[in-house]
C-alpha cells in the first residue's frame, strides 16, 4: 500500500513540473566537461562542445580549473571586481565569450574562485530559448593544462 501511494504521489509530482521546475530538481547542478588540458594564451582559443550547452537553472557559468586556480583573487572596487589577480598578485586578464546557436554573442566577467575560477553574466539573463555552441577564451598569461566547463546551478 505506502509503495503504491509513494508511486502515485511521485507520478503527480513529476507531472506538476515545468521544464524549469524539473531543471531545478532534478539537474542542478548541470555540468558539462568542455575541454581538458588545454593551453590558454593571449590568442583567442575556441571550443565547441560534442553537444550544445543548455542554458538551464538560474545561473550560468564558464569554469577554468587549473592547478593553483583558488589560490588566485580578485582586485575589488567595493563590491565590483576590476580584474584577477595571480598568487603572486600579478595582474591577469582573462576574457570568456560565449555564441549561442542562433549567433548571440555574451561576453562573461569572472565571478567565483575555488578550484576553479568561474565567469558569468549579471547584467542579463541568458536566453532559455537557446544552447551555447561555442565558448572563446584568451588571457594575458600563459595557462597550462586548463580544464573548461560548463555550470548551471539555481543559486538556492
Amino acid at each position: 500500500m505506502n509503495k503504491i501511494l509513494i508511486s502515485l504521489l511521485l507520478a503527480f509530482t513529476l507531472s506538476a513540473c515545468d521544464n524549469d521546475l524539473y531543471n531545478e530538481l532534478f539537474r542542478n547542478p548541470y555540468m558539462v566537461d568542455v575541454a581538458e588540458g588545454v593551453e590558454l594564451d593571449q590568442n583567442w582559443k575556441k571550443f565547441s562542445p560534442k553537444y550544445p550547452l543548455e542554458i538551464i537553472n538560474q545561473r550560468q557559468w564558464v569554469t577554468i580549473g587549473f592547478e593553483g586556480a583558488e589560490k588566485w583573487g580578485f582586485i575589488m572596487d567595493g563590491w565590483e571586481s576590476r580584474g584577477l589577480v595571480d598568487q603572486d598578485d600579478n595582474p591577469v586578464q582573462i576574457d570568456v565569450k560565449i555564441v549561442t546557436q542562433d549567433g548571440r554573442e555574451f561576453h562573461l566577467t569572472e565571478s567565483a574562485k575555488a578550484s576553479f575560477i568561474a565567469f558569468g553574466i549579471y547584467s542579463t539573463k541568458l536566453p532559455k530559448d537557446t544552447e551555447v555552441s561555442t565558448i572563446y577564451i584568451r588571457s594575458s598569461r600563459a595557462i597550462a593544462d586548463a580544464n573548461i566547463g560548463w555550470l548551471c546551478t539555481t543559486g538556492k
